[in-house]
């Protein structure tokens, strides 16, 4: 439109005639000029904005074994600020470890056998036991005596019916064994009686204590010297310490069989016993040679 009208100017000027031809030529002559692009504007909707929701979120508990509990802190004196309540939810002892919960799809725990976990019993060197069942056959429920202690079980020297002689050698667990005395036993004190050898006898009625020999141990399996009604079979005997005769001299040690022996208590019951069955035989009584508790005394 402006170059029209420029071309429009020019054809009424007077020094030049007005024809559609010079008008045409006026407006191609007319320089071009470039527009910039229309500018577009995006417009964008404001919203409001979204009111902040002030209240705090519901707090969420995981299930423990006991419920939340409410705790409201008490001011320590009157004009403080209120702490406001919290939700105080207990821990679990094991932290970290999951809770499970009893159910009747869980197996029962398993219990330990009987007897694991048991004291050990009293069996100590010395005691005479009798065996059970679980050992060999020729030695079940036999008398025994012990020679070492372990762990879980002992080492016992088989006896004979006489409990003289050893005849074999076993190691049972101490559930088959039945401790049956104590009376040989290191530390025990017995008395001496029974002896007949003309140096030996010399012993009877004297108190000693059983002590462990220096070489073979206790208790002690012994061979006597061969000879003419001999036996070749293992004694079993002890090691007696006896005191010194004189103040000041040594103390006497010798190997006895344990049928020489005998406990304190044993000694003087039998004494005692004894010694009520001649006052009844010189008084004319023979109700009974013995009191009442005197026929189990050995």
């Amino acid at each position: 439109a402006a170059a029209a009208a420029a071309a429009a100017d020019a054809a009424v000027q007077p020094d030049q005639p007005a024809t559609i031809d010079n008008a045409v030529q006026a407006v191609q002559q007319t320089p071009h000029r470039s527009q910039p692009p229309p500018t577009v504007e995006l417009f964008q909707p404001q919203t409001q904005n979204a009111p902040v929701d002030l209240t705090e979120p519901p707090v969420t508990t995981q299930e423990v074994d006991s419920p939340a509990q409410l705790v409201t802190p008490k001011a320590e004196s009157a004009g403080q600020r209120q702490v406001p309540a919290q939700l105080v939810t207990p821990k679990a002892e094991n932290a970290g470890q999951l809770q499970v919960e009893p159910s009747m799809d869980t197996p029962p725990p398993i219990a330990p056998p009987q007897g694991f976990e048991q004291d050990v019993p009293d069996i100590q060197v010395g005691d005479l036991v009798l065996l059970g069942s679980q050992v060999v056959t020729e030695f079940r429920h036999k008398h025994a005596v012990v020679t070492e202690v372990h762990e879980a079980h002992c080492t016992v020297a088989v006896l004979d019916e006489s409990h003289r002689f050893g005849v074999g050698e076993c190691w049972p667990d101490f559930s088959d064994v039945r401790v049956l005395s104590t009376a040989w036993r290191l530390g025990s004190e017995v008395v001496i009686d029974g002896l007949q050898g003309g140096k030996t006898r010399a012993f009877n009625g004297k108190t000693g204590v059983i002590i462990e020999h220096p070489k073979q141990g206790h208790p002690c399996f012994v061979h006597k010297p061969s000879g003419v009604g001999t036996d070749d079979r293992a004694h079993l005997t002890l090691c007696i310490s006896l005191p010194p005769a004189e103040s000041g001299g040594k103390e006497k040690k010798t190997l006895l069989e344990p049928r020489f022996l005998h406990s304190v208590a044993a000694y003087f019951d039998t004494a005692r016993c004894n010694l009520e069955g001649i006052v009844r035989q010189v008084s004319g009584d023979h109700r009974g040679s013995f009191s009442s508790g005197c026929e189990d005394v050995v």
